[in-house]
C-alpha cells in the first residue's frame, strides 16, 4: 500500500502494494529485488506499451567498474543477441539509456524455468 495515499496500486507516487517501483526508458516498469551479476543486475518487469508483457530488464551497474568497460560489455551484448534467434535463447527486445540514471539498460524476453 502506498504509504502517500494508501492506495494498492499508485501511479503518481510509483508504488505497486506499498512496493517502490523503477521505470526505466520511460517504458518498462520494474518491481522487487534484482538479480546481479559481475556488471549488470537483472529485474523483472512489465512493457507499459505491451500490455503488461512480461520482461527482464538488465540495467549495466554504474560504479562496479570504469564507465568505458561497462559501456564495451553493453554494446557486445548487443550486437551478440541481435545476430542470435532461437528458443534457447532469451530474445533482445529493445535496448537504451535511461534518461533518470545515466545507465545503459537491455529488455529481454523472460525465461521460464
Amino acid at each position: 500500500m502506498c504509504v502517500s495515499c494508501q492506495e494498492i496500486y499508485c501511479v503518481d507516487h510509483l508504488t505497486f502494494a506499498g512496493v517502490e517501483m523503477k521505470i526505466f526508458g520511460n517504458r518498462y516498469v520494474v518491481v522487487g529485488t534484482p538479480r546481479e551479476g559481475g556488471m549488470s543486475e537483472v529485474y523483472p518487469g512489465i512493457d507499459t506499451k505491451q500490455a503488461g508483457k512480461k520482461v527482464a530488464v538488465k540495467l549495466f551497474t554504474r560504479g562496479k567498474f570504469e564507465d568505458d568497460i561497462l559501456h564495451e560489455a553493453y554494446d557486445r551484448e548487443i550486437r551478440a543477441l541481435k545476430g542470435l534467434k532461437h528458443p534457447n535463447i532469451v530474445e533482445l527486445l529493445d535496448f537504451g539509456k535511461d534518461d533518470a540514471s545515466g545507465s545503459e539498460f537491455l529488455v529481454l524476453g523472460v525465461c521460464r524455468g
